[in-house]
């Protein structure tokens, strides 16, 4: 039951989907029980691990695989490429930032795929840094230039 405000009034059961818990086994035989609402926060990486094989025992062995799905999905939706396309950007590239030319590897995260926000054209792979920079200069050439002129000017 709830109050006017819609917060739970005391001494009522909250809905059976709150109650719902999984059951993660633990290194020690000892069982923990995570809170349904408390599965994306991952509090050490035994914790992250345990519950990843919970789900995978819970999935089938689906949980790799359904994020590869998503992934792929997004692509074709958001950008009209195939997994296959933009793994030609990135050996076309070598793997590296089409800005600075950083390295995948050196990065600790995978590429970004660069795009125009106007048309949704792909305009190649870019590492965090460049790609955030890009944004912050609002994809604009003319406050990238004033940029330059700035740090011509003030040195660095």
């Amino acid at each position: 039951m709830r109050d006017d405000r819609g917060r739970f009034v005391k001494g009522h059961k909250k809905p059976k989907e709150w109650r719902d818990r999984i059951s993660v086994p633990m290194k020690d035989s000892t069982k923990k029980k995570i809170s349904s609402a408390h599965k994306g926060k991952i509090k050490t990486e035994e914790h992250r691990d345990n519950l990843r094989d919970a789900i995978l025992a819970k999935n089938g062995g689906k949980y790799m695989e359904k994020t590869d799905i998503d992934r792929r999905a997004k692509l074709k939706t958001r950008y009209g490429l195939t997994k296959n396309e933009i793994e030609k950007i990135f050996y076309l590239q070598n793997g590296k930032c089409a800005i600075c030319g950083m390295d995948e590897k050196d990065n600790k995260k995978r590429l970004a795929i660069d795009h125009c926000h106007e048309t949704n054209k792909v305009r190649g792979l870019l590492c965090t840094r460049c790609n955030l920079g890009l944004g912050f200069f609002m994809d604009s050439v003319e406050n990238l230039s004033y940029a330059i002129e700035y740090l011509k000017e003030n040195g660095r």
